[in-house]
């Protein structure tokens, strides 16, 4: 995924979490000025909760010599962190995948919601786009012990839950890797 599309799916508010909710939730580590770069409409914030819980959390992991090495999202970061909920702060409601995305098209005469079935996988291109980067084009999913497949005419995007979407990345990746997608550079085993 790209980075200017990961930007596109969550909004942080507020921006900057007061000085109280950083000192209790130990956020030095949030960049405000990245915050400012995300425009989706999944909106997340940080709980305003002065329970101690959080703040105990992370201080010991910092107390058994494992406090956050670095911002969590680096890929480097090791240590304690309180992470950011699917909450909107102005109303106190739960965002997620069908409160923010599906109330705008739910208008649109061509959209089709299939209900009851499960994604298989994430459909790649056997070619590359201009950077090289491999092209999601559709999904195949099961619906009724029948296998099929939608195809992207823009973009395919994963809202399949926390446990479910890496699961479909990894299976779908895996299958491609397999495939005819990796080339001829591959000289292991694909079961």
């Amino acid at each position: 995924m790209r980075l200017p599309t990961f930007l596109l799916s969550k909004i942080l508010h507020p921006y900057t979490p007061t000085p109280e909710t950083i000192a209790n939730l130990s956020l030095s580590h949030i960049d405000t000025d990245l915050q400012k770069n995300f425009s989706g409409p999944l909106q997340v914030s940080f709980s305003e909760e002065r329970d101690g819980l959080p703040k105990a959390w992370v201080d010991s992991w910092k107390h058994m010599g494992r406090g956050l090495s670095s911002a969590p999202f680096t890929g480097d970061a090791v240590g304690g962190y309180i992470n950011a909920m699917n909450i909107n702060a102005a109303t106190k409601t739960s965002s997620h995948a069908l409160s923010v995305y599906y109330p705008p098209m739910a208008m649109h005469e061509n959209l089709v919601v299939v209900t009851s079935a499960l994604v298989t996988k994430i459909v790649f291109s056997d070619s590359r786009d201009e950077k090289g980067d491999i092209l999601a084009t559709g999904i195949s999913y099961t619906k009724d012990s029948h296998s099929c497949t939608a195809v992207a005419k823009r973009e395919v995007v994963l809202a399949a839950s926390a446990l479910q979407t890496p699961k479909l990345l990894e299976l779908s990746v895996w299958d491609w890797f397999c495939g005819s997608g990796f080339g001829s550079g591959y000289s292991g085993t694909c079961r």
